[in-house]
């Protein structure tokens, strides 16, 4: 069967978040991604010819999918206080792409390669636009987003000693008060 470029990538950049993952970033070679799935060097260089530009790839491949639905969530409705929040809070909910332990590889891409951060800092200049426009209180919003990006942290780093539920608190708290925010009633659970 032949195999698409769009398949090919896809199955370069699992293969890669798998090294990241089982054996660290400093193990992510072109040499180690050929043996992983069979493709010869060149034949991945085709695809992503520079380590970076593999990187960003990995980087956007993870976070693509919680973009995409953020910006959808939030530009279904008009602006109105609260709004950006509730998107947010159901786009982490709803799903953030690959799981914990991709989000983990990625956050040790970036920290050997800090510029690829970008993807993530346009996402915040977004997020604090769309928040200005809305109206309402920003640090109250803001202080939602931070709450919740402290979670996701948790769930990539296990970092805290909190239960399931103790978390899911903590989510319908935020939930509440983001709902407070808009004046809808506070009874929705997700």
């Amino acid at each position: 069967m032949i195999m698409s470029d769009r398949n090919r990538k896809d199955v370069i950049i699992k293969a890669a978040l798998a090294i990241i993952t089982s054996d660290g970033a400093g193990k992510l070679s072109f040499d180690t991604l050929a043996e992983r799935t069979g493709f010869t060097k060149s034949g991945i260089l085709y695809h992503f010819p520079t380590k970076h530009a593999l990187l960003q790839a990995l980087v956007n491949y993870a976070y693509a999918p919680f973009f995409v639905l953020y910006a959808r969530l939030v530009t279904d409705q008009q602006p109105h206080a609260g709004r950006t929040v509730l998107g947010y809070i159901r786009a982490l909910n709803e799903g953030c792409g690959e799981g914990a332990d991709t989000y983990a590889a990625v956050t040790a891409i970036v920290s050997e390669q800090p510029v690829l951060l970008d993807v993530h800092r346009n996402l915040y200049r977004t997020v604090r636009q769309d928040i200005i426009a809305d109206g309402g209180d920003f640090a109250e919003q803001w202080a939602i987003i931070a709450t919740l990006d402290g979670l996701w942290f948790d769930d990539m780093a296990r970092l805290y000693s909190i239960t399931s539920q103790e978390r899911q608190q903590i989510v319908d708290h935020c939930l509440r008060q983001a709902h407070q925010l808009t004046g809808q009633p506070a009874d929705v659970r997700l």
